[in-house]
């Protein structure tokens, strides 16, 4: 028997965000993501659980106060994000640019790091970091 649904990576970072809605809309424009789930809605028809996918990678979402949880995105609490997420890309350079017109926030411009990757760093709407790199050997 599997020990996790085979759509789903090993590692999947569940973040919240101020509104699942626009979260979804956000993360499939700016970054690439599709919904791989069903989204789950209150009664009002909000959303208040999602997963995405892109490539190998999952991601879970849920808005501030589901299911009761105290949790807040960064934008809402006012601190630096604890954790950043860090996802390759083939093409950073176009991945940007794409971010930037779709409401990501630049923090850092594509350059050559010195550990390999060509790489940037961009703030969701809800201020989680993200980094996007493409290896360069």
């Amino acid at each position: 028997m599997a020990y996790k649904p085979d759509s789903f990576a090993q590692l999947t970072p569940c973040l919240a965000v101020q509104d699942g809605g626009k979260s979804i809309d956000f993360y499939k424009k700016a970054f690439g993501f599709s919904v791989l789930e069903d989204i789950v809605r209150d009664e009002a028809g909000k959303v208040q659980y999602a997963t995405l996918k892109r490539g190998e990678s999952t991601l879970m979402i849920f808005p501030e106060g589901s299911f009761d949880s105290t949790s807040q995105a960064p934008k809402t609490s006012g601190l630096e994000p604890a954790v950043s997420l860090y996802m390759y890309v083939p093409d950073v350079d176009a991945f940007f640019e794409n971010a930037l017109r779709s409401g990501a926030k630049e923090l850092l411009a594509p350059h050559d790091a010195f550990w390999g990757d060509r790489f940037c760093k961009l703030a969701d709407l809800d201020g989680h970091v993200w980094g996007f790199a493409t290896y360069t050997g």
